[in-house]
């Protein structure tokens, strides 16, 4: 890709309706600018992307080693994992659910995050907060860690199906 195909890319994106990139290297591998906005800095030769969690050593990488830039609502899925597009609709489904239903997040490392209570969980972007085990330090996961999102059975009073929604 050319510095002249990626800027045509990065500035037709639509900034109002937030979602993160996802710039695709030539290697196979793919790096994630979220927000693209504050993240994201097109230079004459490269892209630098500044992580708040460490501001002082960006990331590199040369147009001719990029292959194309997408919003992660296009981007498909890899074996064994959510699409971000699945992991976004489905994630707020069940943290905004009215009432709150327990589910489960299952990682491809095989852990399962029973999410009980809706303060257990938060959601940023395309990241996870588990603060689900007392005395624990939070663990953070991305979307690509997770396998599948699975609703849980609840009680319900009688003459109900038991089903989460």
């Amino acid at each position: 890709m050319t510095a002249a195909e990626f800027g045509d890319k990065f500035n037709a994106y639509d900034w109002d309706l937030y979602q993160p990139l996802a710039v695709l290297l030539k290697d196979g591998r793919r790096t994630y600018i979220d927000p693209p906005g504050d993240q994201a800095r097109p230079r004459p030769d490269e892209l630098v992307i500044i992580r708040r969690s460490n501001p002082k050593n960006p990331e590199r990488h040369r147009y001719e080693e990029i292959t194309d830039l997408v919003g992660m609502l296009d981007l498909p899925a890899d074996q064994g994992r959510m699409s971000y597009a699945e992991f976004d609709s489905l994630i707020r489904q069940y943290l905004m659910a009215d009432p709150f239903l327990p589910f489960a997040v299952e990682l491809r490392s095989g852990e399962v995050l029973e999410v009980k209570r809706r303060p257990d969980l938060g959601r940023v972007c395309r990241h996870l907060r588990w603060h689900g085990t007392p005395g624990r330090p939070d663990t953070y996961y991305t979307f690509d860690d997770v396998a599948r999102l699975v609703p849980r059975m609840v009680p319900v009073p009688a003459g109900g199906n038991g089903h989460a929604a």
